[in-house]
């Protein structure tokens, strides 16, 4: 489902709004990156909750200045595998700065790990997540029949 986003020039950068869903904002140097941010926090604010619907249908009736764009915004995707990470740290009660102890690595490293934007985990990342959490890694793949 895409949402309608007015994306507004500042001075300095670019904001974008969700008339639909309230709250739901972002900033950014462009338009494009603007609108990335501003997918990603759509899709953060609709994980676990049932959509709004979709009212605005057209730019009809918002009040633009010049400069102002509007678009359609889709939620961006969220890597099941980050979440996992993050749902087993909130399950063991462990922080990421304990994960990344155990590691052996920046805390930092484990906040990308824990991102559901980041989409880059390697399979000897996610081995040494597992263990420092004390689990184990299993790797599945499924094919349809």
């Amino acid at each position: 489902m895409k949402y309608l986003a007015v994306l507004e020039w500042g001075p300095h950068n670019y904001s974008a709004y969700i008339p639909d869903v309230p709250g739901c904002i972002a900033t950014g140097k462009t338009v494009t990156q603007t609108a990335q941010h501003l997918s990603e926090a759509l899709s953060g604010f609709l994980e676990g909750e049932t959509p709004p619907p979709v009212q605005t249908l057209s730019a009809d009736g918002l009040e633009l200045a010049q400069g102002d764009e509007v678009a359609w915004i889709e939620p961006a995707p969220q890597n099941p595998v980050s979440l996992e990470l993050a749902r087993v740290m909130i399950a063991k009660g462990l922080s990421g700065a304990e994960v990344a102890r155990r590691m052996g690595l920046p805390r930092q490293v484990v906040s990308r790990m824990i991102n559901p934007f980041y989409w880059g985990h390697s399979v000897s990342s996610l081995r040494r997540f597992a263990e420092a959490v004390g689990g184990t890694l299993e790797v599945r793949v499924e094919v349809a029949a």
